[in-house]
């Protein structure tokens, strides 16, 4: 979990693709990232190896900040994936679909996954309690890294 990072997450799982061929990268986003972070579509289609997963969550509302709408119901972000590259593109409003995407045996680049969902949040859901230090080591001591 990347506290605030307000559609950074692309970005960062991009760059542990590229960094750690040898893992399985899986990015989840949500509409209101891929809306602020367009550009990152293009360069993972570009550069990003067959060992990235992003996963498009789209409710249609900035969830996270009250629940202000976006507008990616007037967006197509599947041929916006493969315009930019992606070489597999699932997208649907079925939980399946995530089962999908990670069956794909046979992909020349990244797999993009964009699922329609309902809008809403669990009433009194807690923010994040851990610090940014502490989500740095156990990204890395989940990879087996270290500085």
């Amino acid at each position: 979990y990347m506290v605030g990072s307000m559609g950074c997450a692309s970005s960062f799982g991009l760059g542990l693709a590229l960094a750690r061929p040898d893992l399985k990268t899986i990015v989840i986003d949500g509409d209101g990232a891929g809306l602020m972070r367009m550009g990152n579509f293009s360069t993972i289609g570009t550069y990003a190896g067959n060992n990235l997963i992003h996963i498009l969550l789209d409710n249609e509302v900035h969830d996270s900040t009250g629940a202000q709408s976006t507008v990616s119901k007037n967006i197509d972000f599947s041929m916006i994936a493969k315009a930019c590259g992606y070489s597999t593109i699932f997208s649907g409003n079925k939980i399946e679909l995530i089962d999908e995407l990670f069956l794909t045996e046979k992909n020349e680049g990244p797999i993009f996954g964009h699922l329609k969902i309902c809008s809403g949040t669990i009433e009194n859901l807690p923010r994040p309690n851990i610090r940014p230090d502490q989500i740095l080591r156990r990204m890395m001591r989940h990879i087996n890294t270290s500085f």
